[in-house]
């Protein structure tokens, strides 16, 4: 059985080191945001979204914390282990692409509209993230602040 350090390292539960002055970690949050953001906007033109606080705080808190874990922490580990270390094009590795796709068609089965399919992108960088550091913490930090962006475009449009 392998000890506690082991499998919180092959997890993905690790803090990264200076994930806030890596520079692609925040070209990645201020693009993803602003995507993120302009999509909800234009989403809040077609759907509406009225929810309580309750409702907002899961989806902004709650299921990018389940959904990392899951897809990234779980997913991601698994399909990725006999990989480790090879360089892929666009550093974008089997597993990632795999997860991502698995992750986007979670997200079709509660919302079957292009918005859904546009979870593949993120998922990507989530994966990309996670591979980089093999940690969970930039796909959750990245997932919460485009779910934000997401649901303050969509508010702000409506």
């Amino acid at each position: 059985m392998p000890d506690a350090t082991a499998l919180r390292y092959s997890w993905g539960f690790t803090r990264p080191e200076r994930l806030f002055s890596d520079r692609q970690f925040l070209l990645a949050l201020i693009a993803g945001c602003s995507i993120s953001f302009v999509a909800g906007a234009l989403a809040g033109v077609y759907f509406t979204f009225k929810t309580g606080f309750l409702v907002v705080a899961f989806f902004i808190f709650v299921a990018p914390l389940c959904e990392e874990i899951v897809f990234r922490g779980v997913v991601q580990n698994y399909l990725g282990r006999n990989t480790a270390g090879v360089q892929y094009p666009a550093r974008l590795s089997p597993a990632n692409l795999i997860t991502s796709l698995l992750f986007t068609l979670s997200h079709l089965v509660y919302n079957a509209n292009l918005f859904a399919w546009l979870a593949f992108f993120p998922g990507l960088v989530f994966g990309y993230f996670r591979e980089r550091y093999n940690s969970l913490l930039p796909g959750i930090i990245l997932h919460s602040a485009f779910n934000s962006a997401l649901i303050s475009g969509w508010y702000l449009s409506t």
